[in-house]
């Protein structure tokens, strides 16, 4: 119900709603040869260019048309000039227009566009829903409903209402309502010029994840472009799987020269910062729990030899009945003293050469790194210190 006579809306013939005005009202046969004269006006079924045609018309891409003029001809294929540039097309997929010797009463009244502030959009109106009544008169063409709606003249005290219809809903898709066939739906084969374009387009750093872009791209190229029939477009679902598996290719080289390149400077590093085994004689090791902080360690000259008896046996003698040497009984007395608390010793006895335990010190063989290493250290302190004690 419109209480003014602004609707908010622009009308169209429902058989022209897609048609450009220079097209309109023209009668549309196929042609019975290829002798397709020059200047021609002609049309082909959007459908045939997939899902273009989709974006271009949405839910009337199966019965929407392109319109262009011929400009050249060449055996079978006819070249036409549309609104964007030109391209080929074979003559059996084209409609020629020419006027029509009897005047078409036309079609019913559609919406074909609403204003964003207007009083349809307020009452809810769509793009593509049609006139059925004004007032109490049906209207069945263009023409009659805008004679009603001028006729009407509504105001607040006497409104006017009009009946539309809405469209009925339609696939929005070109692969159709059967989603099994979009499975069965062979590998798409793309063209070698498409394919090179492509391949040019990802590479320009100016459409780096920009699949739009590149599609955009893509259809201005080949939009219309046509080959044995076949539009040379791909499918927009096509175009951003390659895209996608070529950025994903991009990303896993970049991954892989990282790694790379961080295991040839570590290799580097270590080759760099590691001694060879023959240069080991001025290079101190480090063992576990040189940075951990020492215990309160014996007094100097203390008798180690004490706590030995409780681990030895009877008699002072080792666990076979042997008699322990002071140097072993130091030794055994030593088990468990941390590294740090190993060394501490040693320079309390003015020993600091014997404090510093070098690769050289150590058993052919033993890794540069590690918990063997360590234990190696320790015993070989261990080992020193107990010699030292049962010297003094």
């Amino acid at each position: 119900m419109f209480s003014s006579s602004s609707f908010g809306w622009s009308l169209a013939d429902a058989n022209e709603r897609h048609v450009p005005s220079t097209f309109r009202g023209l009668q549309w046969t196929a042609p019975a040869t290829s002798d397709v004269p020059k200047g021609a006006i002609v049309r082909i079924l959007a459908r045939r260019f997939g899902e273009v045609a989709v974006d271009d018309f949405g839910s009337e891409w199966d019965t929407a048309h392109y319109y262009g003029t011929v400009v050249s001809k060449s055996g079978s294929t006819v070249s036409v000039q549309y609104d964007d540039a030109i391209y080929p097309s074979h003559f059996t997929l084209l409609e020629i227009g020419v006027s029509p010797t009897v005047a078409s009463p036309g079609g019913p009244a559609v919406v074909e566009s609403v204003s964003a502030d207007g009083a349809a959009r307020r009452q809810i109106v769509h793009v593509g829903c049609q006139i059925v009544r004004v007032g109490d008169v049906d209207t069945t063409t263009l023409a009659s409903a805008e004679e009603q709606l001028r006729a009407s003249v509504p105001s607040d005290e006497r409104p006017v209402t009009v009946v539309l219809r809405r469209p009925p809903p339609k696939e929005s898709s070109w692969r159709g309502a059967a989603r099994s066939a979009a499975h069965r739906r062979p590998p798409y084969e793309w063209h070698a010029s498409v394919l090179e374009r492509i391949g040019a387009l990802l590479e320009d750093p100016r459409f780096a994840r920009r699949s739009n872009a590149v599609y955009e791209a893509l259809r201005v190229d080949f939009g219309h472009a046509t080959e044995n029939g076949e539009c040379l477009l791909p499918p927009l679902k096509d175009a951003e799987a390659r895209m996608l598996t070529e950025f994903k290719k991009k990303q896993q080289a970049k991954r892989d020269a990282a790694q790379d390149g961080a295991a040839r400077a570590l290799a580097t590093a270590a080759a760099g910062d590691v001694p060879d085994e023959s240069a080991n004689d001025d290079y101190e090791l480090i063992a576990d729990g040189d940075d951990e902080e020492p215990e309160e360690a014996p007094a100097a000259g203390a008798d180690t030899t004490a706590s030995a008896d409780s681990t030895t046996g009877p008699g002072n003698g080792g666990g076979d009945g042997t008699e322990l040497s002071e140097e072993d009984a130091h030794y055994a007395a030593l088990d468990g003293v941390q590294v740090a608390v190993l060394r501490a010793r040693l320079r309390e006895n003015d020993n600091e050469a014997l404090a510093t335990v070098k690769q050289g010190d150590l058993a052919p063989g033993t890794p540069l790194a590690g918990p063997v290493k360590s234990a190696a250290v320790k015993e070989l302190l261990r080992r020193r210190l107990a010699r030292v004690l049962a010297e003094s």
